[in-house]
């Protein structure tokens, strides 16, 4: 059985891919690990402790973005995975690594503290990971393999980054550009892994760029490949400027088979900057497709704040609104389906599970309620 478990990280992403073999060892890895909120409280640590695991088989860092990475180095202290996976860094290459280090070093003391705090942890994760080379492999696509031990009847191919995009990466290291932390740039280097199971697939699509995408899918028509998965964790929290139809085509497979089921669409975001945005969310349910979203998303919200001031308003109702709604920060950060699991058993059937079991009407859901 193989489980993959879209973890409620806030505005980041966090998954823990777990596998059960027919002797009943279970094998796990976290791919990503956001800390929800900046608490500095990785979700995926407290997940896998409830489990009693003390052990990873493997863990990923698909790219250099804080709402990736700042509870990883907490997963690779306390799990010690066997194997560490990761973009194209440059790792093996001693001096453009240690120039990386060097680009970061200035953040390390700036006034802002959310921009101090994610620098000292890649630096401390670049740190472990220099200490610890003869477990690290650094994954470029396409359509390679990545081989994980403890999960001997699943294939993981790498989809994405191109080898090419290290050089554009290693370009910003040596001109030292102050926005390699901020910029979108970055997420052309996102791993892109499919993971296959009993006839199934699951694409894990981090924050992959449209341009990558795009690369990818000429890539695949030049070459004859295919994706057509089952499900896709949405890449880039669900933004409008990464993903669109043509994306959504080629990495989920399409209508028409006599026993066709609805794909399947995860979706990590906090509901903020529009993460997922609504012609997203649109266009996966136009098209069939059920999404299951951590939290709120904007499109299933809404800013009550405008009513408060109303004198007609009974004071039950102000008193709802004032509990479940912040009206002054006018974020969504507020659990829909929260941890998401979707589970593939061995006889290729899939099933989606969600931690609050709350309805969706893009899913409908709704239907339930009135058998």
């Amino acid at each position: 059985m193989l489980e993959i478990i879209v973890l409620n990280a806030g505005k980041g992403d966090s998954i823990v891919v777990a596998h059960t073999g027919e002797d009943g060892v279970r094998s796990f890895g976290v791919i990503d690990s956001n800390a929800r909120d900046n608490s500095g409280i990785a979700p995926a640590k407290i997940y896998l402790q409830k489990l009693g695991v003390e052990k990873l088989n493997f863990a990923l860092l698909t790219h250099p973005h804080a709402d990736h990475y700042t509870g990883f180095l907490d997963i690779l202290e306390t799990f010690d995975p066997d194997e560490i996976f990761i973009y194209p860094i440059g790792l093996l290459e001693s001096a453009r690594f240690k120039k990386l280090g060097e680009v970061y070093l200035p953040f390390a003391v700036h006034e802002d503290q959310e921009i101090r705090s994610g620098a000292q942890e890649f630096i401390r994760i670049l740190n472990y990971l220099s200490k610890n080379k003869n477990k690290v492999l650094e994954l470029t696509g396409p359509f390679s393999l990545m081989h994980v031990t403890g999960f001997s009847d699943c294939v993981f191919d790498v989809l994405l980054p191109f080898r090419r995009m290290k050089g554009q990466y290693f370009e910003s290291i040596e001109k030292n550009d102050p926005n390699i932390l901020s910029s979108e740039h970055p997420n052309s280097l996102s791993v892109v892994i499919k993971v296959n199971y009993a006839g199934k697939s699951v694409v894990l699509g981090s924050d992959a760029s449209m341009v990558s995408s795009n690369d990818l899918i000429h890539w695949s028509k030049k070459h004859n490949k295919s994706v057509s998965s089952d499900a896709l964790k949405v890449p880039h929290h669900g933004s409008k400027g990464d993903n669109n139809s043509k994306t959504r085509n080629y990495y989920l497979r399409a209508s028409g088979a006599e026993d066709y089921t609805p794909p399947i669409a995860l979706i990590s975001a906090n509901g903020t900057k529009h993460h997922p945005h609504s012609d997203v969310l649109s266009d996966l349910v136009d098209s069939g497709i059920h999404p299951y979203c951590t939290n709120i998303s904007q499109m299933c919200s809404g800013d009550v704040s405008k009513i408060l001031g109303d004198w007609t308003m009974s004071k039950e109702l102000r008193k709802i609104i004032n509990l479940y709604v912040d009206d002054t920060s006018h974020t969504h950060n507020v659990p829909c389906q929260g941890d998401v699991s979707l589970c593939i058993k061995p006889d290729g059937s899939i099933s989606v599970s969600t931690e609050t079991g709350n309805t969706c009407i893009f899913r409908t859901d709704l239907k339930s309620l009135f058998k």
